[in-house]
């Protein structure tokens, strides 16, 4: 038997392999899917129940569109300076950064 029909042969175990480890693979994952649904089923059955008997003992919150107005009134505007007074002087205008140099 040659080198080459070696390496076949062992490419075609290899192959085998891999099928057979990806068909484990493939049935655990099937298994732990099925394991991880059941167990989302019976805590949706139990919190149906939870709700369902704290529904029994409270009212229903009331809807979002039924939420009294907000009690805080609006800011009124700063009050005018005085007549008599002038207005505070400018700050410094900040030089535009855009603007060429001259």
């Amino acid at each position: 038997m040659g080198f080459l029909d070696k390496a076949k042969e062992a490419a075609q175990q290899a192959s085998v392999k891999a099928k057979e480890a990806a068909e484990q693979a493939q049935k655990k994952l099937e298994e732990k899917q099925a394991e991880f649904n059941e167990r989302q089923a019976e805590r949706a059955r139990g919190q149906a129940g939870a709700d369902g008997q704290a529904a029994a003992s409270q009212p229903p919150p009331p809807p979002p569109s039924a939420a009294p107005p907000p009690t805080e009134e609006p800011a009124a505007p700063p009050a005018p300076p005085p007549a008599g007074e002038a207005p505070p002087p400018a700050a410094e205008k900040a030089p535009d950064p855009f603007r060429p140099i001259e």
